[in-house]
């Protein structure tokens, strides 16, 4: 994609071709999507007879200011921790193995603009809904909230937690309307959209 950059008063500004007739300046651009890696990693515990234990981790990847950028340096991201070889160590606190699990991509207010999943070794994105099956989505997690507090008031503890992840999963879709049409978009030029893993 060609940027336009254009100098106002010594400060460059680039036209934001996700926002109509919207400039930007440079340093703002490239900072407009930040992308996040989730992962666990396996270490080995101080007690030898204990063996391992997994913690998990996240990492800011990376900033960008294109929807291209952002899923390539994800996607490059999830292949170099899945082949990055660490030496096998006894050593406590060592890190032995990486298992990428998510990619979130945000915009620099924080807003989601694009969730991906990392199954069996390969990173797929989530197509965000629309229209009627959004707001039927909305319906589907506020119930599942309303029941999880409902759990948690008769001390079902384990049950509400389910119930919140399940609804936490469903949310992953949700993207901002800003951003909707820019991400299916990008997700039609792509092959690796999933459309649920809940």
């Amino acid at each position: 994609m060609q940027l336009v950059t254009q100098q106002f008063n010594g400060i460059a500004f680039v036209l934001n071709p996700y926002a109509t007739s919207q400039f930007l300046r440079q340093d703002l651009f490239v900072r407009q999507f930040q992308v996040r890696l989730f992962s666990q990693t396996e270490y080995v515990d101080d007690d030898p007879l204990e063996g391992t234990y997994w913690m998990n981790e996240a990492s800011l990847v990376g900033q960008c200011g294109l929807l291209d950028d952002a899923t390539t340096l994800a996607e490059a991201a999830v292949r170099h921790m899945l082949n990055r070889s660490v030496p096998f160590h006894q050593d406590p606190g060592r890190p032995l193995r990486f298992a990428p699990r998510r990619i979130v991509i945000n915009d620099r207010f924080g807003n989601q603009v694009l969730y991906g999943t990392v199954n069996n070794g390969t990173l797929g994105w989530l197509k965000p809904v629309e229209g009627e099956a959004e707001s039927a989505l909305r319906k589907s997690i506020d119930a599942l909230y309303a029941e999880a507090a409902f759990e948690s008031g008769w001390d079902n503890y384990s049950t509400a937690q389910g119930l919140r992840e399940h609804a936490s999963c469903l949310e992953r879709r949700l993207v901002s309307p800003q951003w909707r049409p820019h991400v299916l978009a990008h997700l039609a030029k792509l092959e690796n959209t999933q459309s649920t893993v809940c």
